[in-house]
């Protein structure tokens, strides 16, 4: 008799044994919890792969950095990283026919002359570029801020199709002084802007 009531104290013993072994083993949850974060994140990944997003503008489509705004400002592309006028900024526009474009450039060159006036930093320079294959025309220059502490450069180019003119601008600050900081990458921006750039046909 005792013997047999050894075996049930040893069975009613091992209950809790067995319950706790069963408890522990829900330990695999959290995995499955780990698994799904590592998905998440995996999944933000891709998000973050998205670096430019689409803007159409009349019969501009044009590419913008995903962090930055983009908006119709009577009929210009306008793209910029807080939705200001102030620099860095991009802008596509569609000129119409223009005639020469060289003419063109040259009374843009005069315009931030005359705009500027004594806070012209460096005189605009008639520049040509090979982007995408396509020669273009234009050209860049610089001015100091109302402040003194930054210059801004601007930058601007010009693509013909089908005998009308899209202008590329872009400003952004080249120099700076005190808590003020150079910008490293709009202008290479301002490239893909001008690289990945297309005209939708009606």
């Amino acid at each position: 008799m005792k013997k047999i009531n050894l075996k049930w104290a040893i069975a009613v013993m091992l209950i809790p044994v067995i319950i706790c072994m069963s408890g522990c083993g829900n330990s695999d949850e959290p995995k499955e919890t780990q698994g799904t974060q590592t998905t998440g994140a995996q999944s933000d990944n891709n998000q973050g792969d998205e670096l430019y997003k689409e803007i159409l503008v009349g019969d501009i489509l044009a590419q913008y950095p995903s962090g930055w705004i983009a908006s119709n400002k009577d009929g210009t592309i306008f793209m910029s990283k807080d939705g200001s006028a102030n620099p860095p900024f991009i802008t596509i526009e569609n000129m119409g026919w223009v005639g020469s474009p060289g003419t063109f450039v040259t009374n843009e060159m005069n315009k931030f002359k005359e705009k500027y006036g004594n806070r012209v930093a460096s005189p605009p320079e008639a520049v040509t570029d090979t982007v995408a294959g396509i020669k273009l025309a234009g050209f860049t220059g610089s001015y100091s801020s109302k402040d003194g502490r930054t210059t801004i450069t601007r930058c601007e180019m010009v693509e013909v199709i089908n005998d009308v003119t899209y202008l590329f601008t872009c400003e952004y600050v080249s120099n700076a002084y005190g808590d003020q900081h150079e910008d490293e990458t709009t202008y290479f921006e301002y490239r893909n802007a001008i690289e990945t750039m297309k005209i939708k046909s009606e």
